[in-house]
Protein backbone atom coordinates (compact mmCIF):
# COMPACT_ATOMS: atom_id res chain seq x y z
CA UNK A 1 0.00 0.00 0.00
CA UNK A 2 1.53 3.40 -1.04
CA UNK A 3 1.52 5.83 1.48
CA UNK A 4 0.64 9.43 0.02
CA UNK A 5 1.82 11.23 2.86
CA UNK A 6 5.45 9.24 2.59
CA UNK A 7 5.47 9.63 -1.22
CA UNK A 8 4.72 12.97 -1.45
CA UNK A 9 7.91 14.51 -2.98
CA UNK A 10 6.34 17.61 -4.19
CA UNK A 11 7.84 20.62 -3.12
CA UNK A 12 6.74 24.17 -3.14
CA UNK A 13 9.14 27.39 -3.29
CA UNK A 14 8.74 27.99 -0.01
CA UNK A 15 9.59 24.12 1.03
CA UNK A 16 6.08 23.64 1.95
CA UNK A 17 5.24 19.78 0.98
CA UNK A 18 1.86 18.84 -0.68
CA UNK A 19 0.37 15.77 -0.43
CA UNK A 20 -2.02 14.43 -3.33
CA UNK A 21 -4.00 11.72 -3.39
CA UNK A 22 -2.77 9.66 -6.17
CA UNK A 23 -0.61 10.64 -9.46
CA UNK A 24 -3.48 11.48 -11.21
CA UNK A 25 -4.26 14.15 -8.64
CA UNK A 26 -0.89 15.47 -8.58
CA UNK A 27 -0.42 15.75 -13.04
CA UNK A 28 -3.85 17.48 -12.74
CA UNK A 29 -2.88 20.29 -9.85
CA UNK A 30 0.55 21.22 -12.18
CA UNK A 31 -1.22 20.44 -15.42
CA UNK A 32 -4.42 23.27 -14.59
CA UNK A 33 -2.16 25.37 -12.43
CA UNK A 34 -0.08 25.92 -15.42
CA UNK A 35 -3.27 27.09 -17.41
CA UNK A 36 -4.76 29.42 -14.64
CA UNK A 37 -5.08 32.74 -15.17
CA UNK A 38 -3.32 33.42 -11.87
CA UNK A 39 -0.99 31.19 -9.56
CA UNK A 40 -2.30 32.30 -6.47
CA UNK A 41 -3.60 30.93 -3.36
CA UNK A 42 -7.12 30.97 -4.61
CA UNK A 43 -6.57 29.11 -7.84
CA UNK A 44 -4.25 26.56 -6.23
CA UNK A 45 -6.51 26.14 -3.40
CA UNK A 46 -9.64 25.50 -6.20
CA UNK A 47 -7.18 23.15 -8.59
CA UNK A 48 -5.62 21.45 -5.95
CA UNK A 49 -9.25 20.05 -3.99
CA UNK A 50 -10.99 19.81 -7.35
CA UNK A 51 -8.22 17.51 -8.88
CA UNK A 52 -8.50 15.23 -5.36
CA UNK A 53 -12.23 13.33 -7.38
CA UNK A 54 -11.62 11.58 -10.23
CA UNK A 55 -15.38 13.37 -10.84
CA UNK A 56 -14.43 16.67 -10.55
CA UNK A 57 -11.31 16.06 -12.53
CA UNK A 58 -13.29 14.66 -15.27
CA UNK A 59 -15.62 17.35 -15.78
CA UNK A 60 -13.48 20.16 -14.42
CA UNK A 61 -14.32 22.54 -17.28
CA UNK A 62 -17.83 22.04 -16.18
CA UNK A 63 -16.85 23.78 -13.17
CA UNK A 64 -14.62 26.06 -13.59
CA UNK A 65 -14.35 28.69 -16.51
CA UNK A 66 -10.41 29.05 -17.20
CA UNK A 67 -10.98 32.15 -19.25
CA UNK A 68 -13.31 33.96 -17.68
CA UNK A 69 -12.01 32.92 -14.32
CA UNK A 70 -15.41 32.50 -12.87
CA UNK A 71 -17.54 29.40 -11.18
CA UNK A 72 -19.81 27.57 -12.73
CA UNK A 73 -22.69 27.01 -9.96
CA UNK A 74 -24.59 25.55 -12.20
CA UNK A 75 -22.36 22.44 -12.36
CA UNK A 76 -23.46 21.79 -8.95
CA UNK A 77 -27.01 20.42 -10.68
CA UNK A 78 -25.81 18.49 -13.51
CA UNK A 79 -26.40 14.61 -13.78
CA UNK A 80 -23.06 13.67 -13.10
CA UNK A 81 -22.80 15.13 -9.47
CA UNK A 82 -22.82 12.56 -6.54
CA UNK A 83 -23.07 13.26 -3.01
CA UNK A 84 -18.97 13.40 -2.96
CA UNK A 85 -18.67 15.57 -5.43
CA UNK A 86 -21.03 17.99 -4.55
CA UNK A 87 -19.26 18.62 -1.17
CA UNK A 88 -16.19 18.70 -3.25
CA UNK A 89 -16.81 21.37 -5.39
CA UNK A 90 -18.79 23.29 -2.41
CA UNK A 91 -15.23 23.18 -1.06
CA UNK A 92 -13.39 24.54 -3.74
CA UNK A 93 -15.47 26.87 -4.52
CA UNK A 94 -15.68 28.04 -1.12
CA UNK A 95 -11.78 28.50 -0.82
CA UNK A 96 -11.89 30.08 -4.16
CA UNK A 97 -14.53 32.91 -3.15
CA UNK A 98 -14.74 32.42 0.67
CA UNK A 99 -18.14 32.63 0.17
CA UNK A 100 -20.88 30.14 -1.26
CA UNK A 101 -21.55 31.72 -4.74
CA UNK A 102 -25.33 31.14 -5.75
CA UNK A 103 -24.77 27.16 -3.93
CA UNK A 104 -27.20 27.68 -1.38
CA UNK A 105 -29.80 29.69 -3.60
CA UNK A 106 -32.44 27.92 -1.78
CA UNK A 107 -31.30 28.81 1.82
CA UNK A 108 -29.68 32.06 2.02
CA UNK A 109 -28.99 31.56 5.96
CA UNK A 110 -26.55 29.19 4.92
CA UNK A 111 -23.91 31.44 2.80
CA UNK A 112 -22.96 33.62 5.79
CA UNK A 113 -22.82 30.59 8.03
CA UNK A 114 -20.23 28.84 6.42
CA UNK A 115 -18.48 30.87 4.70
CA UNK A 116 -14.82 30.52 5.63
CA UNK A 117 -13.58 33.29 7.33
CA UNK A 118 -16.99 32.52 9.17
CA UNK A 119 -15.81 29.68 10.19
CA UNK A 120 -12.62 30.78 11.25
CA UNK A 121 -13.27 33.59 13.39
CA UNK A 122 -15.83 31.13 15.08
CA UNK A 123 -12.50 28.53 15.34
CA UNK A 124 -10.83 31.38 16.68
CA UNK A 125 -13.27 32.58 19.42
CA UNK A 126 -14.30 28.95 20.65
CA UNK A 127 -18.22 29.71 19.35
CA UNK A 128 -20.50 27.70 17.05
CA UNK A 129 -20.40 29.05 13.75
Amino acid sequence: MNNTALRAGAQSANNTHMVFANEEHERFYYEKLEQARYQDCYHKALIYILGISEDTRNHFSQIYDMKSGCVKTECLHQGWQTSGSVKVVRLAFNLYTDGTPSIWSDAPHWRARYALTRLWEAARWGKRA
